[in-house]
């Protein structure tokens, strides 16, 4: 019997310490872009990450949020 095509498209899972992270980001208020293995796991697509890879703005205001975000998550 041949084995299913296998079409490429998973359904993303998101463990719930990245959820946990994303979650906190956003409560913040910053604002970042996620890339990497991350970034195309959100379009759907198979890529096997166990990380998170973000960009945040620069903006010193959006940098400042940052780091309360990840103090409160410290």
């Amino acid at each position: 019997m041949a084995e299913p095509t296998d079409s490429g498209r998973v359904t993303p899972a998101i463990d719930t310490e990245r959820e946990a992270l994303l979650k906190t980001l956003v409560a913040h208020g910053v604002r970042f872009v996620v890339i990497g293995g991350a970034g195309i796991q959100s379009y759907g697509r198979r890529y096997d990450t166990l990380d998170i890879d973000l960009t945040p703005d620069r903006d010193e205001t959006n940098l400042h949020s940052l780091a309360d975000a990840l103090n409160e998550l410290d």
